[in-house]
């Protein structure tokens, strides 16, 4: 829907006049060519000629006393007469009728597709990814503020230096006497307005959004003189999503420990930090305080069904000596460790299980640093990790994918996506061994699972038992096969960097048919 305040505003130094007789004409319309009407609407915008637009008002009345005319290529003025005695709004401008219908066009396109990529949101809702896109279309640096003053979530593009935003920035809320005056200064209860900071050259937008019984005021801030730009339009399109992904959160629910670590974990990814000490002088803060080495836990939850408060609270008690913050269906865990541990016994952990099963739910980590600054990247690695095994399915049921198993194949991922831009194709079959080549040939063409068994043979330090048990077969069935997979490819198992890789392209393999959805070509063509 067109907004005329902003039509009016992109028309710029091409207006010529108004001649508002509606107190509504800022109202949100649809577009239509004036043309021959024979009635006018007060839900559409006509666009026409001034001639065409003479002879619609002297032979279509209005309807309603709100239509509104944008009259394009001025000739003659409009006699008054025409336009007064119904009450109709006249906006003329020098453009021609094609500058002003692809005007208006363009922002219609650029509405539909804010509409679609929103509406897209809604399925697995994210304020702060929201918050990201929102900042992207509009150029601004944007906040969502709980009743309380605190940043639910948001993305800053400002350099910290406003007294009022110095708070957002930094400690992540504003006192009640800032929340206060921006209330006032904002005109909330229309749902929009515009605060200008002249001594800064900043101004700043608002929007409420109802949650339930509640409301968060969504803020938009610019610090230096910005052109037009359609904020209502794209604030209405946000709206549901927003509110979903704030249902889904609960943030206001969350205690003040959890709310600030929220806040530091947010300036951590922005890299607002220059070393590891300015992060641990933050950390010592809290009543939790980090210990030689950390590590990052994801858990990545399907099914919420609980506030996140909720979720959050039963999580300290999993994990008591930690850090928390909540994204939506995404958990941030920094876990603490007086001493380096190369491995987490988290699959024994009955607590854990239940969580995970009880959210449907998936947990990811990453290595141990004893270096804070690393730690966006092991949070980055974790999230790989977390996407990569939900796609691999590399065991039945598996809830908890660890750094030790998945991190080669976050190195396939990084190798994989270097050959494709080196390479222009995605190939990555020619990095294999062409003896696994050769036993999927084999496999497709006798039915069978060579590839599979050698996999789980050379995953389990090569050991017949091991092997039988993982793939559920005789010991005998086990020997055969590898007898058969000896014949076939004639290698020395001796040898380890020859089991390096043969396992390495045995991974690299899932990857390219389960992650790239590719499927080899063993027909002597492409990929052979």
């Amino acid at each position: 829907m067109l907004n005329m305040k902003y039509i009016r505003a992109c028309l710029g130094h091409s207006l010529i006049s108004e001649r508002i007789f509606c107190e509504d004409y800022e109202k949100d319309r649809e577009i239509e060519l004036v043309d021959s009407q024979r009635e006018l609407h007060s839900d559409l915008v006509y666009i026409g000629t001034q001639e065409q637009i003479r002879n619609v008002l002297a032979s279509a009345p209005s309807a309603d006393p709100s239509a509104l005319l944008i009259a394009a290529e001025a000739a003659e003025a409009i006699p008054d007469e025409l336009v007064c005695g119904q009450k109709i709004s006249l906006i003329e401008t020098s453009l021609s009728l094609a500058e002003c219908y692809n005007l208006i066009n363009g922002i219609m396109r650029r509405q539909r597709r804010w509409q679609r990529e929103l509406r897209e949101m809604k399925i697995s809702p994210s304020a702060q990814l929201i918050m990201e896109y929102l900042s992207d279309e509009s150029g601004a640096s944007v906040f969502l503020i709980d009743p309380d003053g605190f940043v639910v979530a948001g993305c800053n593009r400002l350099s910290g230096r406003i007294p009022v935003f110095r708070s957002l920035v930094g400690e992540g809320r504003l006192s009640a006497a800032q929340l206060s005056s921006l209330k006032a200064d904002s005109e909330l209860h229309d749902g929009y307005g515009r605060i200008v900071f002249p001594n800064y050259d900043l101004t700043v937008y608002s929007r409420t959004i109802h949650v339930k019984d509640s409301y968060v005021m969504l803020l938009f801030v610019y610090e230096k003189p910005v052109m037009p730009f359609d904020l209502r339009s794209l604030t209405n399109y946000s709206e549901e999503p927003l509110a979903l992904a704030l249902h889904a959160l609960g943030s206001r629910d969350l205690s003040e420990e959890d709310r600030r670590f929220k806040q530091l974990w947010n300036d951590i990814l922005d890299k607002r930090f220059n070393n590891s000490s300015e992060i641990r002088d933050e950390l010592v803060k809290f009543s939790v305080k980090p210990l030689a080495f950390s590590r990052v836990l994801l858990i990545g939850i399907e099914k919420p069904a609980s506030r996140m408060a909720d979720i959050i609270a039963e999580l300290h008690k999993i994990f008591p000596a930690s850090h928390i913050a909540a994204e939506e269906s995404e958990i941030v865990v920094v876990l603490y460790h007086p001493k380096r541990i190369f491995s987490l016994d988290l699959e024994n952990d009955l607590r854990l299980k239940a969580f995970l099963e009880k959210y449907d739910a998936y947990l990811s980590y990453s290595g141990a640093t004893r270096d804070f600054i690393k730690l966006g990247s092991q949070y980055r690695l974790a999230r790989q990790i977390l996407t990569l095994g939900k796609q691999l399915e590399l065991e039945p049921n598996e809830r908890i994918f660890t750094h030790e198993r998945y991190s080669v194949y976050c190195i396939i991922e990084l190798c994989a996506q270097r050959y494709c831009s080196v390479y222009g194709n995605n190939d990555i079959i020619l990095l294999n061994h062409p003896a696994i080549i050769h036993l999927t040939r084999y496999d497709r063409d006798h039915n069978n699972n060579l590839r599979d068994v050698l996999y789980v043979y050379l995953m389990n330090d090569c050991s017949i038992s091991k092997t039988a048990a993982k793939t559920f077969m005789h010991r005998n069935t086990i020997f055969n096969k590898l007898k058969k997979i000896e014949d076939l490819i004639n290698i020395n198992f001796e040898d380890g960097a020859i089991r390096q890789q043969l396992l390495f392209s045995c991974q690299l393999i899932l990857y390219y048919e389960r992650v790239m959805g590719l499927r080899l070509n063993l027909d002597g063509g492409k990929n052979a």
